[in-house]
């Protein structure tokens, strides 16, 4: 049995997610198809970027993912096939699909083209009139050349990265979890082993810790999580909500007494 596993921005309750999984249902035959997330913020490219890159990679060879979070479609903005490995990412051309890629050792880059035997663009909702019948023409093995052509880049989402300012590194937050931790762009490659730190968000304190349930009485910690960047977090509850923290929000990490490892 293979794999299609799907993530958008649509929600449950108009409709379109089951308009895709009907489609794809209806046009393969021997897949199960996988509802990652639906909750996606609208339009909130960065979010599903860090999601697919945290799962894709995962799932067994020739699986098929594919992602619609499209504030552009119907716009000049191209559609994406991406042959990573033995798995095909499908989206479109907005950087959703870039940090995935990474996760893989080999990736070739093509075009969807607009108009096939299978497909017509759409103006407002590409999901069903395009990247849902290309990923079910990859699933029937269909070759790529008869629905797209090659090419050499795509677009990338950046994290801007953490500087060093003085004795002190700096950052920011650039996403948060389902349980309101803050995710920062500050990397564990980036700092000092085997050391205590001193991290500051708003003037607020966040010990690094190794596990959530050694915070402090307060309740506020930092950790490394599984995505190997620092998290900001309080202990059964949500950092965002309690701090009101915000994406661009400065995360700073004193180093002035440390030697790096």
């Amino acid at each position: 049995m293979g794999h299609i596993t799907l993530m958008t921005d649509f929600g449950h309750r108009d409709g379109y997610v089951a308009c895709m999984k009907g489609y794809l249902l209806s046009h393969t035959h021997g897949f199960q198809i996988h509802d990652v997330a639906h909750d996606v913020a609208p339009q909130n490219v960065w979010q599903a970027a860090m999601a697919a890159q945290r799962y894709t990679q995962h799932y067994p060879d020739n699986s098929i993912h594919l992602v619609v979070v499209d504030p552009g479609v119907g716009s000049e903005r191209k559609a994406l096939a991406l042959k990573c490995d033995s798995h095909w990412l499908v989206g479109p051309d907005n950087g959703v699909l870039s940090f995935a890629a990474k996760e893989y050792k080999e990736c070739q880059a093509y075009a969807l083209r607009s108009h096939t035997q299978w497909w017509q663009k759409h103006d407002s909702f590409d999901g069903l009139a395009l990247f849902a019948p290309a990923a079910a023409q990859l699933a029937q093995g269909t070759p790529i050349e008869k629905m797209a052509d090659p090419l050499l880049h795509i677009h990338e989402l950046v994290y801007p990265e953490a500087e060093l300012v003085g004795n002190s590194l700096i950052g920011q937050v650039v996403a948060f979890d389902h349980f309101g931790n803050a995710i920062t762009n500050i990397f564990a490659s980036d700092i000092p082993k085997n050391q205590p730190l001193e991290i500051q968000c708003q003037s607020l304190n966040f010990p690094l810790c190794q596990h959530y349930c050694a915070a402090p009485a307060h309740g506020r910690l930092a950790l490394i999580n599984s995505d190997q960047q620092i998290e900001l977090a309080v202990y059964q509850s949500s950092i965002r909500r309690e701090a009101n923290l915000k994406v661009g929000d400065l995360v700073s990490i004193a180093l002035n007494h440390l030697q790096p490892a």
